[in-house]
């Protein structure tokens, strides 16, 4: 979803485009008028609009992160689960290698066959159909994982894109922030 930025930018574009592309002013008015509209829709939209990033994480075999600083591979992951509080927990660690029972598929299989099946919303109707979409869930507190995204400067990059800027964008390229706070005493 373009957000608001973004909608000004194409209508400042379009607008000058416009402008030069179309001699017919009624034209160029319904242009603007059009792309009005869309930064309108698009302002009224921000509270339901959903962000998402995606990407590769490299996974190293040793186990071991980067080690000199900047850390650009995570160690295995572990995910630890429990069906029951009085379980003993069971774990799977990835990616699958084959090493130990608990990095095979027969771990992989024994967390899914462990979660619960998912329905989905079709019209008013909730429907479970495991041969259109197979699906598992498993509350948050039934499960753990060593993988920290702040470990791979994760939670950084997010904070970049989504949080507004304290003072201007090159202050908010900028790897720290500084917030100088005053006294009234």
């Amino acid at each position: 979803m373009v957000g608001a930025k973004g909608a000004n930018t194409m209508l400042e574009s379009a607008n000058t485009r416009s402008s030069r592309v179309s001699a017919n002013p009624s034209q160029s008015s319904g242009i603007e008028t059009a792309l009005k509209e869309l930064k309108k829709t698009i302002a009224g939209q921000r509270s339901a609009a959903t962000f998402a990033c995606g990407g590769t994480i490299t996974i190293s075999r040793a186990g071991t992160g980067g080690g000199s600083g900047a850390v650009s591979t995570s160690p295995p992951v572990k995910v630890y689960w429990s069906v029951q509080e009085e379980m003993n927990a069971k774990k799977i660690v990835l990616p699958l290698n084959h090493a130990s029972a608990d990095s095979s598929p027969a771990a992989l299989q024994q967390l899914a066959s462990d979660c619960s099946p998912v329905t989905f919303r079709r019209g008013s109707q909730d429907i479970l159909d495991p041969s259109f979409r197979q699906a598992g869930k498993m509350e948050p507190a039934n499960f753990a994982t060593t993988f920290h995204p702040a470990d791979l400067r994760i939670i950084t990059l997010i904070e970049r894109i989504l949080l507004p800027s304290v003072s201007n964008d090159k202050v908010n390229s900028m790897w720290g922030r500084t917030i100088l706070l005053s006294s009234t005493n």
